[in-house]
């Protein structure tokens, strides 16, 4: 009974920590930012550990659930993305394709008025001089969004999160299949869904994330029960949600082999090509990789290797390098991810989610920009791995928002630091011992 009081007491306070943390914490206050989602870490923990039978796992699974419809009504408050979505929105939504808006040119004239672009709507984006990189599975919910509610964003804010509490709950399904299909322990699907990181900055926040981790589950799924086509559908569409599926691609042509790969691409291919078609104009391609070619020049934010490369260069050149350090670093995971996808065995289900794994882990260590919100895809895949670096990422990845303690944003080089020597020495300990317990929670494998 008092077992069972206490897992009632932790579970009512991890709700209200959750509505506390979405409605009345502003990013600013990184103390009380990092004590209550140390707290909800601590609380999945227990919460996970107390999780030994089938159907305590279902009612975690509706608790999480319940979490996140808790904050269905809150504005982001760890991110100012969501101006961006309403923006190209609005834009879609009255038949402007929004590739071939620049929102700095834009803003002043009379077809953004006619679209709702107020200058309050456009004071908060946060890429006034860039082209929209968000491809068109997430422009059709930007439009969607914006045309139920025209003029509101709340509104809109609401039909974004629903969307993505609903492919939250297909991804806890897909993921129980998957675990059953592995004879792996279920309660292990409670790792991403008791995770305050993905609750806060998927749910939360609205990041898109959501949406590609259900695709791409989806794909894995039925390409583990061997449906290539129609995983190749699904892969298709968590492309043409988020373009980072595609370093992917050679460990998958690695897997099915080369001609059902040729197939199995020009399916997916075909899918994101034809999602592009009601956006297809001359400047399309070149507007959309220009801004891709920028975010790998230009943005910087929680990274590793490039801060060493970042202070080395400023040291000889006497300026900060990035122009040529991001596309180099690129060169450096591209030529990662091969070796990883061809050297590796990947006949296994536990040896092709192991190399998912590494190779989306290696590419975020050589990125020049990594959010927090971007390793929940890492915690969603090492759920059916024995690697557990990726648990401790993703939560030591909130301390880079100390960064916004001050008006001029500076990261904390000392705790950006902390995040990696520890994240790198899990790993490289994992990598040596090929597992190595991590709390005791990992090892009911």
């Amino acid at each position: 009974m008092r077992s069972k009081i206490t897992l009632l007491s932790l579970v009512f306070l991890s709700a209200m920590a959750y509505v506390f943390l979405g409605y009345f914490t502003p990013r600013n206050n990184f103390y009380l930012l990092i004590s209550l989602f140390a707290a909800l870490f601590v609380a999945m923990y227990y919460l996970y550990r107390q999780a030994n039978t089938d159907s305590m796992v279902k009612k975690m699974l509706w608790f999480a659930i319940l979490v996140r419809v808790s904050l269905l009504l809150m504005i982001p408050n760890l991110s100012d993305d969501y101006f961006r979505f309403i923006w190209d929105g609005r834009l879609l939504s009255h038949g402007i394709n929004p590739f071939v808006v620049f929102p700095e040119k834009f803003i002043a004239t009379s077809d953004a008025i006619k679209a709702g672009l107020n200058q309050e709507l456009y004071n908060g984006l946060n890429s006034k001089q860039y082209f929209t990189v968000y491809p068109p599975v997430l422009q059709f919910i930007f439009a969607l969004s914006t045309k139920i509610f025209p003029d509101n964003i709340l509104g809109s804010i609401l039909v974004m999160r629903s969307v993505i509490i609903l492919a939250e709950i297909g991804s806890f399904y897909i993921i129980v299949k998957l675990l059953k299909e592995f004879n792996l322990p279920l309660k292990k699907v409670l790792l991403y869904a008791l995770n305050p990181m993905v609750i806060i900055e998927l749910t939360g926040n609205l990041h898109f994330e959501a949406v590609l981790i259900f695709f791409l589950l989806g794909a894995i799924w039925f390409l583990v029960k061997n449906k290539l086509n129609v995983s190749a559908v699904f892969f298709g569409l968590s492309v043409a949600t988020k373009l980072i599926p595609l370093i992917f691609l050679p460990l998958l042509i690695r897997k099915i082999g080369f001609l059902k790969s040729i197939v199995y691409g020009l399916i997916a291919g075909g899918v994101f090509l034809v999602l592009f078609i009601p956006f297809i104009e001359k400047s399309l391609f070149f507007n959309f990789f220009s801004s891709i070619d920028l975010y790998f020049r230009k943005f910087e934010f929680n990274a590793s290797v490039y801060y060493v490369l970042r202070w080395i260069g400023i040291e000889f050149s006497g300026y900060n390098m990035i122009y040529f350090i991001g596309p180099l670093l690129f060169v450096c995971a591209f030529i990662s991810i091969i070796a990883i996808s061809f050297y590796r065995d990947v006949k296994s289900n536990y040896h092709f989610f192991t190399s998912m794994l590494f190779i989306l882990g290696i590419y975020y260590l050589f990125a020049t920009i990594v959010h927090p919100w971007y390793l929940s895809v890492l915690v969603a895949l090492g759920l059916f791995t024995s690697y557990r670096f990726q648990m401790a990422w993703s939560g030591l990845a909130l301390l880079s928002y100390y960064t916004y303690i001050t008006p001029s944003y500076q990261e904390n080089l000392v705790l950006t630091a902390l995040e990696y020597i520890v994240v790198g020495y899990l790993m490289a300990q994992e990598v040596r011992h090929r597992r190595v317990p991590l709390f005791s929670l990992y090892n009911s494998e």
